[in-house]
């Protein structure tokens, strides 16, 4: 099929006029419109779906990451007054600009209607010529999958030994045949809230309680939402940077991440200021005075029933105490007192992260796809 590729204007300096403005605006959309159709396909549901402004606003945001995104339209249409519809597919690119500055995170999706016409190949190579010199050696992306069992015809497993895919399908096929591998697989749960919340609330309550007698009194539990309280950013920072590289990770090439309390606020800051909040929860070891463990839910207030458990980390000296589950439990009771209108938390977790998956498990989600997480050495 004869397309056009439009790189999509995202930082002021690209955005200097009205002009401008409109061709950005039209492009998310039809960007928008085209991952609506991709999340139902892929997911059942459109939860992930942000409006436009709010993706606009995370992508202008490149203080810490560079981002570009392409969006492929059937040749000769006004890349302003198109319908939204149109879009046939897009590319989008991440790289990090403090860290793993040899990294580069990739994804391409394509319309269903218009696959296997070259629209993916014309994406991708919008991406090769635009890593062209820059240093960038790692590619990695990720994509989701229905579960299949390992003992399935076309299995796939992940380097890891833990977790398969089937080979045959699209988004894999189309990975394996540019030379990607399949470093790892990782599941996708959801946590649909009973609708008898208070039983179930009970319950977490229950497993709180018990986590917290079994942590004891060396332990103390702390909440906060928005910015970061002053006191607790430098041991956060601490905290981000080892969850860069204590996170099972697999083979990915990833390095240790620089964080101090200036990203940490900014990272808060950009929260906000895309119309996302938040329910933070961290212990403090007593003796010490040092934070050793956090968890973070997330959600969009214009969209408050559909909320991402983000980043969980137990500081490797301070496991076996039980304080997963204590910071967990805890956080969703946080979560309601400030949301009551949550009704699903979607969370991912490697598939060897049995602990973790353990926690998740007595807490209420369940399995709902595998996301294999790929990567290509170039």
């Amino acid at each position: 099929m004869d397309v056009e590729i439009h790189r999509i204007p995202l930082t002021p300096a690209e955005i200097a006029t009205p002009a401008d403005d409109a061709r950005a605006t039209a492009l998310m959309a039809g960007v928008n419109d085209l991952a609506q159709e991709w999340f139902l396909e892929a997911f059942g549901h459109d939860d992930f779906l942000d409006p436009v402004e709010v993706v606009r606003a995370q992508y202008a945001d490149q203080r810490y990451t560079r981002r570009a995104v392409w969006i492929a339209l059937p040749r000769g249409t006004d890349p302003v007054s198109f319908a939204p519809s149109l879009a046939l597919g897009r590319a989008a690119i991440h790289l990090s600009l403090e860290d793993n500055t040899h990294l580069v995170e990739a994804d391409v999706i394509v319309r269903r209607a218009h696959r296997k016409q070259g629209i993916g190949t014309a994406l991708a190579t919008m991406i090769a010529q635009e890593l062209r010199g820059s240093g960038r050696t790692t590619i990695g992306a990720w994509t989701p999958h229905p579960a299949v069992p390992a003992d399935h015809p076309d299995a796939l497993a992940a380097k890891t030994g833990v977790g398969v895919i089937d080979r045959a399908d699209p988004a894999a096929a189309w990975l394996l045949r540019r030379g990607f591998e399949l470093e790892q697989a990782e599941r996708y749960s959801v946590l649909r809230i009973p609708e008898d919340r208070a039983s179930w609330l009970e319950t977490v309550a229950g497993l709180r309680r018990e986590a917290a007698r079994r942590a004891g009194t060396d332990y103390e539990l702390l909440r906060w939402s928005g910015i970061t309280p002053e006191a607790w950013r430098e041991r956060m920072a601490e905290l981000h940077r080892r969850m860069s590289v204590d996170a099972p990770s697999a083979g990915f090439d990833y390095r240790e991440e620089s964080w101090d309390a200036e990203r940490v606020v900014h990272r808060d800051e950009q929260m906000l200021e895309t119309g996302h909040t938040n329910a933070f929860a961290a212990i403090r070891h007593v003796p010490s005075g040092h934070l050793v463990a956090y968890t973070e839910l997330r959600w969009l207030t214009t969209k408050p029933h559909v909320v991402y458990q983000e980043d969980t980390l137990v500081h490797g000296e301070h496991r076996g105490h039980r304080l997963g589950m204590l910071v967990k439990a805890a956080n969703l009771e946080h979560l309601f007192a400030l949301n009551p209108h949550a009704a699903r938390i979607h969370t991912w977790n490697a598939e060897e992260n049995r602990f973790m998956l353990d926690i998740n498990e007595a807490l209420g989600f369940r399995a709902a796809a595998v996301e294999g997480a790929w990567q290509k050495v170039v």
